[in-house]
Order: C-alpha cells, then sequence, then structure tokens
C-alpha cells in the first residue's frame, strides 16, 4: 500500500478511539495506578499515542527509504522484513509502501512485570484482504517501543478472548503449564511440523491450517520444477528463533501463543546443468540475477496459535501467520 503521509488514528481520533475502548470494557480509563497492585505496562491511551508513534516513524523510513530511520520503532522480524523491504524498493524504484494498519484497533494489554513487556492490538485495514494482529515490544525502561510483528489472521480464524484493555492480562512464561503443550512447546512443535509434514509427531496436536498448506504445496511445485529441468534439488528448513514466545491466557482457559522461527531455503543447482534466473525482488536480496551453484534465502515466520486448556479435547489452531523474505545469498 503507497501511504503519501498515513497515520494508524489521527491525533483528533484519539479520545475518541480511548472512549470506544472503555465503553466496550464497561470501565474509565486510569491516568495513572493509584494504588500499589496489578496494573498495566501502558494504558489504552498510551496505547494508542504509541501506534500513532510507531506509524509515523515508519513511514518517514520507508518513504526516505532509509532503515536507519526507524529509530527502535520497528524491532525483530519487522525490523529484518522492513529492512529489506527498503532496500529492494529502493533497487527497483518502486513506490515506497509500508505495511497496513489495523484503522479500529482491538488492544489486548499485558501486566505490567520485568523487561522486555510487550502488548497486541488487531483489527481490519482497508489494505488487507484479513484482519492484522499487530504485536508491539520494548527490550527495556529506557527504549520506546517498537512494532516486533505484524500477522494476518487466516481465513475464517477468529482471535480467542482475552482480558479487556483496562483490566489487562498476565504474560505467561514459556514453559507454563496448564496447556495443552506450554509456548515454548508449542512453537518448537510447528517447526517440526512444517519440517516433516505428516512425518512429525506431532501432526494430530494441531488443526488443519491454510498457512501450511500453502507453504508445503509452493515448496513442491519448486521441487516438481527443478526435478522436471534436472537442474538440481530444494530443501527447507525452519528453526526456532532465540526470541522467546509471548503469551497471554484466553478467557476460556487456554492461551494465545505467539513465537518467531526463521526459514532457510535452499535451492542447489546441479553442476553443469546451467543457472537459475531469480525473481526481481529476490535477485536484489541476493545481489545477482542468476544462480549456477547455490541460493540460500531466508526469511522470518511469526504465527499465533490458540492454544487450548490441557485435558480439552480441542486441537492447537494457527489464527495468524507471516513470512518475509529478509536476506538471500548465491554463487
Amino acid at each position: 500500500m503507497t501511504v503519501p503521509g498515513a497515520r494508524r488514528v489521527a491525533p483528533a481520533a484519539v479520545a475518541a478511539l480511548v472512549l470506544l475502548t472503555t465503553a466496550c470494557a464497561g470501565a474509565r480509563v486510569p491516568s495513572a495506578p493509584e494504588a500499589p497492585g496489578p496494573h498495566t505496562a501502558v494504558t489504552p491511551r498510551q496505547a494508542v499515542q504509541i501506534l500513532s508513534a510507531v506509524d509515523a516513524t515508519l513511514v518517514r523510513a520507508v518513504q526516505s527509504r532509509d532503515a536507519t530511520r526507524l529509530e527502535g520503532r520497528a524491532v525483530g522480524p519487522v525490523q529484518a522484513a522492513l529492512t529489506a523491504a527498503i532496500r529492494v524498493q529502493a533497487a527497483l524504484k518502486l513506490a515506497p509502501s509500508v505495511p497496513p494498519s489495523p484503522t479500529t484497533p482491538r488492544l489486548m494489554l499485558t501486566l505490567a512485570g520485568p523487561w522486555p513487556r510487550w502488548f497486541a492490538v488487531a483489527g481490519p485495514s482497508p489494505a488487507a484482504s484479513t484482519p492484522l494482529l499487530e504485536v508491539l515490544s520494548s527490550p527495556d525502561a529506557r527504549s520506546p517501543y517498537g512494532l516486533w510483528g505484524q500477522l494476518r489472521l487466516l481465513p475464517g480464524a477468529v482471535l480467542p478472548e482475552v482480558a479487556s484493555a483496562t483490566a489487562g492480562a498476565r504474560t505467561l512464561e514459556p514453559g507454563a503449564t496448564g496447556l495443552a503443550a506450554s509456548p515454548a512447546d508449542t512453537v518448537n512443535h510447528y517447526a517440526e511440523l512444517l519440517n516433516r509434514g505428516d512425518a512429525s509427531s506431532f501432526t494430530s496436536q494441531f488443526s488443519t491450517d491454510a498457512y501450511r498448506t500453502e507453504l508445503n504445496a509452493q515448496l513442491a511445485a519448486d521441487r516438481r520444477d527443478f526435478q522436471s529441468r534436472g537442474v538440481g534439488q530444494v530443501t527447507a528448513v525452519h528453526s526456532v528463533a532465540g526470541d522467546p514466545p509471548l503469551a497471554m491466557p484466553t478467557l476460556d482457559g487456554g492461551a494465545l501463543v505467539i513465537g518467531r522461527v526463521d526459514q532457510q531455503y535452499t535451492a542447489t543447482v546441479t553442476a553443469g546443468r546451467g543457472s537459475v534466473r531469480l525473481d526481481q525482488q529476490l535477485a536484489v536480496l541476493a545481489g545477482r540475477p542468476t544462480v549456477s551453484s547455490q541460493l540460500e534465502r531466508r526469511s522470518v515466520e511469526v504465527f499465533a496459535f490458540h492454544v487450548p486448556r490441557a485435558g480439552s479435547s480441542d486441537k492447537i489452531t494457527l489464527v495468524a501467520a507471516s513470512r518475509s523474505d529478509v536476506s538471500a545469498t548465491g554463487s
């Protein structure tokens, strides 16, 4: 989406959005905690202000084609993805394009606790075919919140209900119990499922999802293409990243779990079989239009799961996902 000067929430609309958020929650927005005890890391009003500041910074960085101007407002997977996107847009002289934004975000705030801290927002966008789920994170008290992940809800998926924005949800540790699988195991098992498919021992733990179906279909098509031309082979490996998974309880006793997985896609060209031409964007990242030996493409994937409570007959469901190419090398 080309955005000449977009903002997720215009300044004049901030007050109205805060009123809408609190009306839905049935409570007044506190300006600050008045007494010790559980309270959200950011108030609904602060969350809206953070979203507006993040959008403004991303617009400036993309329009100037300068990833250094992200200034901590894009972190983790989004920083890697936007840095690569800015490089591609500049090289191909494409119109500046920033990520779409929820127009009326549903705030999913977490309780104050140790750093890093995070919260999420969700909502529709006119620039996206399905609603968005965004994760914002701050590593320490001195750093601003930045956009860590932007996922798209899968067709037909519904985000589970969590605590109201004024009450806030506690965060769950990677090894939290009382769930069908801990947050860490959920992400680890899904990565293995992506790697091994039906041969994985965790197949029955997860519902079938469109992301996995489409990813496997594309990989199979690439392999058939290489084999039919006799030029080599294609492999893809999904590895859980070092970022610990993020999780909050859902009102049904389960959890919303968000985690990062890195994919390395390798296409090996058999010696003497010629070369393979890369598409324009991949050629920019690899720094060459063709490869005659090997291509390694690295992508970052972010997944959001609804994990049922322990003892439930329900399966773990992937509700939102994103995937972005962040680098490539070729020879």
